[in-house]
């Protein structure tokens, strides 16, 4: 039943496929756009390993293994489809992967989060409300942002449309419809020969998948050749991002008028989510602004031009005309709470959202800079509490700028809750009217947006002021829920219009909840040794109270010079040498014992100054 179900699903999709035999390869090496069209298969180019995926649906393992032809050794692949046994072998090739930034795609089983915790992994991956959608597989990588990809299938995708709401199509019904659609998929009508070419459902979210992929791959090389830096003045390589994509369908029977046929209006499309989180936590030695701050960069893509299917029939007597589905009203809800939904006490706005209100021009240039004083971390910090790639700066910034166009869109955004952001947008000005003599304006008073993909964007930073320093457990979650609206213009006539139809339909997609990484909360500050010799300073390093070096820095000191080193509140002792700038002969080493590390509001506050004069002749 399952394969015939696709059969027809690809049959009734084929109006919106392309026809592609052979891979298209994406613009510039990853162009997301290009590769996620669900019509085209676009072939994975790096290489792959295929484990144990028995687990998966069969229609999907075989899509994994047509769109993932480059096979490669565990420990060498770019990408690793691995099941429950792979996961809980543990293999050295297993860690190495995921050592060297592997993306890890593995189903979804019970106890996955804590067999990826004894690999020292720990799993931000989605979860979502009620039984409606369930996993096909996660994805991960660990590098910098923290690549995390969920496919979600709709059970709905998965059964029979129905007519009324209520019962399912009956097998002469579907019949009918099948034979509507070949009417309409091309002015020839060969919907036949092009079946072959139609991508079935698992193969068009394979296709999205590797599109995806290859876009963050691109990202994450670019994040490589930064991430280490210093964070001051850049926080745009230390974020995590969160996506999400939600599949949905529209299978329309319409009433049919005296002496016409049935008509139907069937369609399937998606809705992508992609926020940015950028994490960064201030010292409690910056009084009442201490705590957490999440920049937030939210991003949701309808893809309405999927959804767009609209025609002239004639049926004896009867023109009817069908204008869908177009879209009417998107209302997104973003919130952070509490890990169990609660809201959080001390939550504000240190950014408000933009744009927040209504722009008569609908040109938005959401340029943003936002700076951050005082003594900060950022980055998400690990089970230990230190930052990933980054660490202590005094200020830092973060700027963005997305310039796009709503052209027939319009918004409102609600942010009078602290801890939920809430943006509707919607279409008022679509006027249902026809001129029946020109079947060419099929379009008319049907502005492109509303037929068309087009891109929400929005970003804002919260505050959470109730977090202590050296808080290593508590996060929070980010949840976002969605509900989007289309609509549907049915009207026919025989010698004069006797009848029309508006219907709307409105989707509900599920809550999805991430667990958010923390900011390193652990108290920093700095260490500034002054070289007050006329000899250079070298080879200074830097031992806490069990003699283990935490810090070397490799370049040397004149006179009047001064070595900073940002550390983790606590006693450190400084060894340095002191060597001719002309010969490098070494005049002496010497050390400084039991300098106390502790944080302030600024570098001054945060500096404990020490000189060489002071250090002791080893």
């Amino acid at each position: 039943m399952k394969k015939l179900f696709y059969l027809i699903l690809a049959v009734v999709l084929m109006a919106a496929c392309n026809r592609t035999p052979v891979p298209v390869e994406p613009k510039d090496g990853g162009d997301s756009e290009e590769t996620a069209d669900a019509g085209i298969r676009s072939y994975f180019r790096g290489s792959a390993y295929q484990g144990d995926i028995s687990a998966m649906d069969d229609d999907l393992e075989d899509a994994i293994k047509d769109f993932f032809p480059l096979g490669a050794g565990m420990g060498e692949a770019q990408i690793l489809f691995v099941g429950e046994n792979d996961i809980k072998a543990k293999s050295p090739a297993l860690l190495r992967a995921i050592a060297n930034d592997a993306f890890i795609v593995f189903p979804a089983y019970e106890g996955v989060s804590e067999d990826f915790a004894q690999m020292g992994v720990d799993l931000d991956i989605a979860t979502i409300e009620g039984d409606e959608y369930a996993p096909l597989f996660y994805c991960y990588c660990g590098l910098g942002q923290g690549f995390t990809y969920t496919m979600w299938a709709s059970e709905a995708d998965m059964l029979e449309p129905e007519d009324d709401g209520t019962s399912s199509w009956t097998e002469a019904e579907w019949n009918k419809l099948v034979e509507a659609n070949k009417q309409y998929a091309d002015e020839d009508g060969a919907l036949d020969e092009l079946e072959d070419d139609d991508l079935n459902y698992f193969e068009s979210r394979m296709s999205a998948f590797v599109g995806w992929l290859e876009d963050v791959m691109q990202e994450q090389m670019e994040t490589k050749s930064t991430y280490a830096t210093e964070i001051k003045g850049k926080l745009e390589n230390l974020g995590k991002r969160y996506t999400q994509s939600f599949t949905y369908s529209l299978n329309e029977k319409i009433d049919k008028g005296t002496l016409c046929d049935p008509d139907y209006l069937n369609a399937s499309s998606s809705l992508d989510v992609d926020i940015r989180v950028f994490p960064v936590y201030k010292q409690s030695s910056n009084g009442d602004q201490s705590g957490d701050y999440y920049i937030i960069v939210s991003k949701v893509i309808p893809h309405n031009q999927e959804m767009w299917q609209p025609r002239a029939n004639y049926h004896g007597a009867c023109c009817n005309r069908l204008y869908g589905f177009w879209f009417e009203e998107m209302n997104v809800a973003t919130s952070l709470l509490n890990r169990d939904g609660s809201s959080i006490s001390e939550i504000d706005y240190f950014e408000r959202p933009i744009p927040e209100n209504k722009n008569q021009s609908k040109q938005y240039s959401n340029g943003k800079s936002i700076s951050l004083g005082g003594s900060l971390n950022a980055g998400v910090g690990d089970v230990a509490g230190l930052s990933a790639g980054a660490g202590f700066s005094v200020g830092a910034t973060w700027s963005s700028s997305t310039s796009y166009e709503l052209s027939t869109i319009e918004y409102t955004a609600n942010s009078s809750s602290p801890s939920t952001v809430k943006y509707r947008y919607y279409t008022n000005n679509i006027k249902l009217k026809d001129d029946w003599d020109n079947q060419t304006k099929i379009n008319e008073n049907f502005p492109t947006t509303a037929r068309s993909d087009f891109y929400a964007n929005s970003n804002w930073t919260w505050h959470v002021g109730s977090v202590k320093d050296n808080d290593t457990s508590t996060k929070f979650k980010l949840r976002t829920k969605i509900d989007i609206t289309f609509a549907s213009w049915y009207h026919w006539r025989a010698a004069s219009e006797y009848d029309s139809n508006k219907k709307t339909y409105k989707k509900d997609l599920p809550a999805v909840e991430w667990t958010v990484g923390a900011p390193s909360r652990v108290s920093w500050g700095i260490i500034a040794l002054k070289n007050a010799s006329n000899y250079e300073m070298s080879h200074v390093m830097v031992y806490d109270q069990n003699n283990k070096v935490v810090d070397v820095l490799s370049n040397s000191f004149s006179k009047d010079q001064v070595a900073k080193v940002s550390l983790p509140v606590g006693k450190y002792s400084v060894k340095f040498d002191l060597i001719d700038g002309n010969s490098q002969r070494k005049f002496g080493s010497y050390v400084y014992n039991n300098v106390t590390v502790h944080q302030g509001a600024d570098e001054k506050s945060a500096s404990v100054e020490i000189s060489t004069i002071d250090a002791v002749k080893q």
